[in-house]
């Protein structure tokens, strides 16, 4: 089952998520070994619009309706053995020249996204492990 997190963003800001993934009983879970496998975050606007794709190398951006990241080869995620993830949403995103700026400039009124991560098995099984939404606030500094 999905877990349900949201966050606050200031522009500007390099905005780190970090997750610990464990699995069985409640109460007795155990972190997983992610060396193996992938892990996604896609993040939103309200009318649909994929503003950015966040992934580990495991996964080439090729979402055809991506502003900003598509076919990057900078690798947002990182997993560990641990059953650490990191995940880096970048200041760039939301500067000038950004995704998050370009939706903004057209939709002054909305500063509120949606989000989700999934997970992939070295079976390939996936699974959706958190969601929310990502509230960015806006900064009078626009520093690059």
């Amino acid at each position: 089952m999905a877990a349900q997190q949201d966050f606050t963003w200031h522009q500007g800001e390099d905005f780190p998520i970090s997750l610990i993934y464990k699995l069985g009983p409640a109460g007795s879970e155990v972190p997983v070994d992610l060396t193996s496998y992938s892990l996604r975050m896609d993040v939103a606007a309200d009318d649909g619009s994929i503003l950015t794709i966040l992934n580990d190398e495991n996964i080439a951006d090729t979402d055809p309706y991506t502003v900003g990241n598509q076919g990057d080869t900078t690798y947002e995620v990182t997993m560990g053995a641990d059953g650490s993830i990191q995940i880096l949403l970048g200041r760039a995103l939301t500067l000038p020249g950004g995704p998050f700026v370009k939706y903004l400039a057209a939709n002054p009124s909305r500063n509120t996204f949606s989000y989700d991560v999934f997970l992939r098995n070295p079976a390939g099984k996936q699974t959706k492990i958190l969601f929310g939404t990502l509230t960015l606030i806006k900064s009078v500094t626009k520093w690059t």
